[in-house]
C-alpha cells in the first residue's frame, strides 16, 4: 500500500512576519494576562496584553540609553515602526491585535486561547467597521518590509565595501538606496 505524505506549507503574509519578530515578547504578554481571564473575561485580558504591549514598544521608541539605543527600534517591532511614524491609535491597535493572533500562540493555554479568540473577534470587528484602516494597515505593512530590506540591504553593502568586494557592495548599497526612494515616494497616509 502506497504511502502518501501531506506538506502543509504556511503561506507567510506580512502580518505574520512582522508579528513573528515580537513573538517571544507577545507570548511574554500574553502569560502575564493569563490569570485575568478567570477573574475579569478574555476581553479585558486582550485589552491588558494591547496596553503592555503598546507600553513595551513606547518605552523602546524613548529609551535612548544602553546596549539598545545602538538598535534601530523600528528594526524590532512593526508597532515600533508605526508608532515612529507618527501613525493613529487605531492603526497600532490593530496591528497589536494582529500581533496577538500569530498562529500558535492560542496553544500556550485555554487561557491565552480566550485572549487570541478575543483579539481575532476585536480584530474583525475593526476590519469591518472601519475598511480604510484596513487598506493603511497593509500599505504600512509593505512600507516596513520594503525599510526592513532597505536596512539588510544597506548593512550588507556597507559588509562587502568593508571586506572591499566592491561591485557586490554597489549592488546591495544601490538596492537599498532604490528602496529608500520607494518609501519615500509613496509613503502610506499617516493618519
Amino acid at each position: 500500500m502506497p504511502l502518501f505524505v501531506q506538506v502543509v506549507v504556511e503561506r507567510l503574509t506580512y502580518v505574520n512576519t512582522h508579528a513573528n519578530l515580537v513573538a517571544k515578547h507577545t507570548s511574554e504578554v500574553l502569560g502575564q494576562v493569563e490569570s485575568i481571564v478567570n477573574s475579569q473575561g478574555a476581553e479585558t485580558a486582550c485589552g491588558k496584553a494591547i496596553e503592555l504591549i503598546f507600553r513595551w514598544c513606547k518605552k523602546r521608541v524613548e529609551d535612548t540609553s544602553g546596549p539598545e539605543s545602538v538598535v534601530e527600534p523600528r528594526l524590532d517591532s512593526f508597532v515600533i515602526y508605526l508608532l515612529r511614524n507618527g501613525c493613529s491609535d487605531v492603526l497600532m491597535k490593530a496591528a497589536i491585535l494582529e500581533q496577538i493572533c500569530l498562529p500558535g500562540l492560542e496553544n500556550k493555554s485555554p487561557q491565552v486561547a480566550a485572549v487570541t479568540k478575543a483579539a481575532e473577534n476585536q480584530l474583525a470587528q475593526l476590519r469591518k467597521s472601519r475598511p480604510a484602516d484596513e487598506d493603511k494597515l497593509k500599505r504600512w505593512h509593505q512600507a516596513y518590509h520594503m525599510f526592513r530590506l532597505s536596512a539588510h540591504c544597506f548593512v550588507r553593502g556597507a559588509e562587502l565595501l568593508t571586506a572591499e568586494k566592491n561591485e557586490d557592495s554597489l549592488e546591495f548599497l544601490t538596492s537599498a538606496y532604490s528602496l529608500s526612494i520607494r518609501i519615500i515616494n509613496g509613503p502610506p497616509m499617516v493618519s
